[in-house]
């Protein structure tokens, strides 16, 4: 169906199927615990390491036995956990940037503009929350928190991208 031109809302319903529509730019939410795993994992790796280095030197078992459990916590508590219930009918956040105009769907709700409708876009700071605000030709503003996005930082320049030039 070339020619066709798909909306940002199917556009995001296409992403939320696993599909990136052709032109589409696609920022998803920032895991807010990855550090935390990664400190957790590496902290695991060392205190397996400790403990295969004190069994081989012969220290006595108990002290192995709590290095063991020690990094069994520490691999467990490293891995990625499931939202259940209530959690896990939400819809993660997602902005899709399409060739007409822009869609976000984040504590907020869904929202969305076109391209010709928006005239800049602007780093702010919010109720003390770093973020973007979207200035519509009408004069309204609407702010979006775009660093709860992996590779938000890139956000305005993007958006600038598709904005007309002003006029003088």
């Amino acid at each position: 169906m070339s020619g066709v031109v798909m909306s940002e809302v199917e556009a995001l319903l296409s992403v939320d199927a696993g599909r990136v529509p052709t032109g589409a730019v696609v920022f998803r939410a920032r895991d807010p615990e990855a550090e935390v795993r990664r400190l957790r994992t590496a902290l695991a790796v060392g205190a397996g390491l400790v403990t295969v280095g004190l069994a081989v030197a012969g220290v006595a078992r108990e002290p192995i036995a709590m290095l063991v459990l020690t990094t069994a916590m520490l691999a467990i508590s490293a891995t990625r956990t499931q939202a259940e219930g209530e959690l896990a009918r939400h819809k993660r956040p997602t902005m899709v940037l399409t060739t007409t105009g822009m869609i976000v769907r984040d504590t907020s709700g869904l929202r969305s503009w076109q391209y010709e409708d928006i005239a800049d876009v602007r780093t702010c700071v919010c109720q003390g929350q770093v973020g973007i605000v979207v200035v519509l030709t009408n004069g309204s503003l609407h702010f979006v928190d775009n660093l709860l996005f992996t590779r938000g930082e890139q956000l305005s320049g993007l958006i600038r991208r598709h904005l007309q030039p002003r006029r003088t």
